[in-house]
């Protein structure tokens, strides 16, 4: 017989005999048995409250999808972009928006009575975002004045300039009245959306 054969029968032998301690190998096991039913209660009602936010979070979203203000909200994003892009010089190519812009420089100056001594447009770096239609691209222009200064013109040329449908912002405004003759030179930016051209009307049929 080995030792842990023996160790077993004395065992064995004093819980027979001692009613004290077979009353305290009960309790062990009964307070064991508690302890497993309480934490499995624990963990019943963890996954209980998990399960009740899982429904009320299906719950929000359901309501969402039913909600009727989602396609009202839809359109006026979409109009907000439309008036944004409208802020914009748009064209087919960089070269045709400079071309625009600097037209208007020149027009609009001779209308306020800015003497423009010489006038650049040139083409900021491409911004590499592409608007949501896939359609253009956004770009960036800066405009360089330099003009006789008269006090009554220029501030005419800034009224329009703030007033433009499109969007034209002043970086620098440089008044240099102790020239020969008063000069003042004038820094604009202006952001530009590069537009694919239409498809192109076709022809129409001569009548018989």
């Amino acid at each position: 017989m080995t030792s842990l054969q023996r160790s077993a029968r004395e065992a064995l032998a004093q819980l027979q005999s001692s009613r004290i301690l077979r009353w305290g190998l009960v309790l062990v096991v009964v307070l064991l048995w508690s302890e497993g039913l309480a934490r499995l209660d624990a963990y019943s009602l963890l996954k209980q409250e998990e399960g009740r936010q899982a429904r009320g979070e299906v719950a929000r979203l359901q309501a969402l999808q039913r909600e009727q203000a989602w396609p009202a909200r839809r359109e006026e994003a979409r109009r907000l972009l439309d008036l944004q892009e409208r802020l914009l010089w748009q064209a087919p190519s960089a070269g045709l928006a400079e071309a625009a812009l600097q037209d208007w420089m020149r027009g609009i100056s001779a209308k306020v009575g800015v003497g423009v001594k010489d006038l650049q447009v040139s083409r900021v770096a491409a911004v590499p975002k592409a608007l949501p239609q896939a359609r253009a691209e956004l770009g960036a222009m800066r405009v360089q004045l330099v003009g006789e200064f008269r006090r009554l013109p220029v501030l005419a040329l800034l009224q329009e300039v703030a007033l433009h449908e499109r969007g034209l912002v002043v970086d620098r405004l440089l008044l240099m009245p102790a020239s020969q003759p008063p000069l003042f030179e004038l820094e604009l930016r202006a952001a530009t959306l590069l537009v694919a051209p239409g498809p192109a009307a076709p022809p129409r049929e001569k009548p018989p």
